[in-house]
This record gives C-alpha cells, structure tokens and sequence, in this order.
C-alpha cells in the first residue's frame, strides 16, 4: 500500500512540474544566470546583471479553439526573482495549441492610473504618466563597450503610437518555457555606438520590435 501511494504521488509530482507555464532569457538556447560570462561567436564577452520585462493578457487556446486566459493580467518577469519566472504553476499546458500575448504592457494599462501590485512604481519599472511604463530592462557589461566599465544599459518603453513597445502576438505551443533569446539581439547591435538608451522612442520601438521576434515557446 506504501508503495502504491508512493507511486500515485510521483506521478502527479511529475503532471504539476511538467505543466508549469515558465519564463526563461536565454543566449544561445541556454538559460541565462545573472553575471555569468556568455561569448560571441568571436570570443568577445557579455554578461547582464539586470534582466526584466511585462507580459499581459495571456490567453491559451485549445483544439476546439475555447481561449482560457490566464489570471492575473500583467506578469513583471524578473530574473533577480525566480518566482516571477513561473506564470502558472498548476496549468496543463499540454491541452492547448496556441498561446496570445502582449510583450510589455498596451496603452490603455499605462493610461489606467492602476500603480497596485506588479504596476507599483517600487519596482522600477515606471517614468511617469506621460511616458509610461519601462516595458524591458536589459543591463549588464561587455569588452564591446568602450568606456571604462564596459557597461551597457538599455530601458525600453512607450507607449504612444508610432513608437510604442508593445506588441501583440501568437505562438504556436510545442512546450511550456516562453522563451526570449537574446544572442541574434546583440548580434545586430553595434555596443561600441549604442549602449545606452533610456528614453521612448522610435530606437525603443525598434528595440522592442526585435526582441518580440525572438520569442518563442518551447
């Protein structure tokens, strides 16, 4: 009898952490750790020491095309906190083919005056009201950069059109990591000339537009 509960519990251990919908920043198809040293193809160096982003309005759907969304409606994504990386800890991931969602966070969120919970300025994430929201923060270092630290610190948001970076997609669900990969990113970034940015813009919509091109789920 021991044996026999042991065994339903494995598996239902088993059923949860494979169903989990996740987050992950990888370079490369790894997952990126904070501060560790990762290479370009010609050996020059990156690592980042800060790595966020919004995700909003999450919606699944099935194969009989039912949409279930996904509670609550704004995700702040902080590599710093791995609880942020897990969406869903209990969703069966594996009854739905398609996945709907906003990189970042649309108009009418940073025109609602709601500042509560992942919304809360504390996080760092907030200019102000005629700007917006800070839809992605990437940060960190590489020998790309000449200056003496070799830092590089980019703080992509805005939300007016026609340089808004937010943008509206659908996947394809062949697993349960929402991926953004980073490396095709700084490959076509010139570091030495553009290393920092910290105002919207149409260099924030561009930015934003190719990192939503680098998002998958696998």
């Amino acid at each position: 009898m021991k044996i026999i509960l042991f065994v339903l519990f494995f598996l239902s251990f088993i059923k949860v952490s494979v169903a989990q919908l996740q987050f992950e920043f990888t370079w490369k198809g790894k997952r990126i750790e904070l501060e560790k040293v990762y290479l370009f193809a010609n050996n020059d160096s990156i690592q980042f020491s800060e790595l966020k982003c919004y995700l909003s309005n999450i919606s699944l759907i099935d194969q009989k095309n039912k949409v279930s969304t996904i509670a609550p409606s704004y995700f702040l994504i902080d590599l710093e906190d791995s609880n942020s990386l897990v969406l869903n800890s209990a969703l069966d991931i594996s009854k739905y083919r398609r996945i709907t969602l906003i990189f970042g966070l649309d108009s009418s969120v940073n025109n609602s005056g709601n500042i509560e919970g992942v919304l809360d300025p504390i996080h760092g994430m907030y200019w102000a009201w005629n700007s917006g929201y800070i839809h992605s923060k990437i940060s960190g270092k590489s020998n790309r950069v000449p200056t003496k630290k070799q830092e590089f610190e980019f703080h992509i948001g805005g939300f007016r059109a026609p340089n808004q970076t937010y943008f509206n997609f659908e996947l394809p669900i062949s697993g349960n990591n929402i991926q953004l990969e980073l490396a095709p990113f700084f490959d076509n970034l010139d570091l030495k000339n553009e290393n920092q940015l910290m105002i919207p813009g149409k260099k924030a919509h561009d930015f934003a537009k190719s990192l939503t091109a680098l998002i998958s789920i696998k």
